[in-house]
């Protein structure tokens, strides 16, 4: 299982390169959902440290692009462009339209999380420059299989950690701390809905609720064909992902996934739930 990491900080990639196939970065300003990002400058070295060690580097930029983005936007781009990196995951097409528009030779990942639903519209972006597509972490198995069968495109697969489920633009935890003069500054913030809690991220440029348990597919989607399976870190600590990816290492991967279930509230999300529309009939 070729494992891509999503990190929580440069140590943590020091200390876990060996464990892994390759790692998804953040970039200030451009990237949202994760705690960590960084600026360029560190982004290239970083790049340059992974690219030494033979690793993997794709680079997330996957934020709902706004006007004033455009301009470091396509300066990024063009820069990684020669930074020999693996691919960028990209929500917005205007990462799509810059790389048309310069000729960049860059590999592009379609990233759009709760739409990259089927094969059709992966096939769609593939023929407009995305050589892979990342599925939601929203599909059943049975979904994930029919579109790895049927799209041209390399796929990526969500495996573990918590999931986004909701993001936006605006300062909803400041807004809510402003209006009922909420004077914490602590680190650590839910979301409690019927019985359950839901961490949340704020930085600068987006807002983040995340699952409220941790998705564990490593054994359901060890067999899938895909090029690689996306770990997230979010809201773990340094020692606790040594730990769990040492152990996949180490075991077969149903006795690591079954080790990680007793000691983490894990769930499989959606592998085996359908989503069931209904319409609702009007009262007379």
């Amino acid at each position: 299982m070729k494992l891509l990491v999503m990190p929580n900080s440069k140590d943590e990639v020091k200390k876990t390169y060996l464990l892994v196939e390759g790692y998804i970065l953040s970039l200030d300003k451009l990237s949202v959902n994760v705690d960590y990002t960084m600026s360029f400058s560190d982004l290239i070295d970083e790049i340059k440290f992974l690219k030494e060690k033979d690793k993997k580097v794709f680079v997330s930029l996957n934020k709902n692009m706004h006007n004033d983005d455009i301009p470091f936007l396509k300066d990024v781009l063009i820069k990684l462009n020669d930074l020999r990196i693996d691919g960028v995951f990209y929500y917005d097409a205007a990462v799509v339209n810059i790389k048309k528009e310069e000729m960049l030779d860059l590999k592009l990942v379609w990233n759009q999380e709760h739409m990259t639903t089927n094969y059709l519209s992966s096939d769609f972006w593939y023929e407009n420059g995305a050589e892979y597509t990342c599925l939601s972490y929203e599909l059943t198995k049975e979904e994930m299989e029919e579109i790895t069968e049927k799209t041209k495109s390399k796929i990526i697969v969500p495996v573990f950690g918590y999931q986004p489920i909701f993001t936006s633009k605006r300062k909803l935890l400041s807004y809510y701390k402003e209006i009922f003069n909420v004077n914490s500054h602590s680190d650590d913030n839910f979301i409690f809905k019927e019985q359950r809690e839901y961490p949340i991220i704020e930085k600068e440029h987006f807002f983040a609720i995340f699952t409220s348990k941790i998705f564990n597919g490593l054994k359901h989607l060890e067999n899938l064909n895909a090029d690689f399976f996306v770990f997230n870190s979010v809201f773990l600590s340094i020692d606790e992902i040594y730990e769990l990816l040492s152990s996949i290492n180490k075991l077969n991967v149903n006795e690591a996934s079954e080790e990680i279930n007793d000691l983490y509230n894990t769930d499989t999300g959606f592998l085996y739930r359908k989503t069931v529309y209904k319409v609702k009939k009007d009262e007379k």
